[in-house]
């Protein structure tokens, strides 16, 4: 990937559900930070320490959320899972934290 880059092949490098150790192991082996990570991030598992080491290296946290799941619903929940409005406060809590937000849900009819 860093050859394809270097040879203006790719535009960026990025990563799926690595943790700061393996951005770490990249950047030492490569000489490369990546420069987006793809991460499970609902607002029921923000994720804090990642994000601050993403902050700090300057990468992209590109958050996908999965909207299909069951999650019980308490007074802290910050979205109601079984809510129709779901995708569009997941999305807002994402775009609040300055996050690359992707939804995504199993069902077709989650998506509605």
């Amino acid at each position: 990937m860093v050859r394809l880059h270097e040879e203006g092949r790719v535009g960026s490098i990025g990563v799926s559900n690595f943790t700061p150790e393996y951005l770490t192991r990249v950047a030492d082996a490569t000489g490369v930070m990546p420069a987006v990570n793809q991460v499970e991030l609902p607002p029921f598992f923000p994720q804090e320490e990642l994000r601050a080491f993403h902050a700090e290296h300057g990468i992209v946290t590109e958050a996908w959320s999965p909207l299909g799941k069951a999650v019980p619903v308490t007074e802290s929940t910050p979205v109601d899972a079984s809510s129709a409005e779901t995708p569009k406060r997941t999305n807002r809590w994402s775009s609040d934290r300055r996050l690359c937000g992707r939804a995504s849900s199993t069902s077709r009819a989650a998506g509605r």
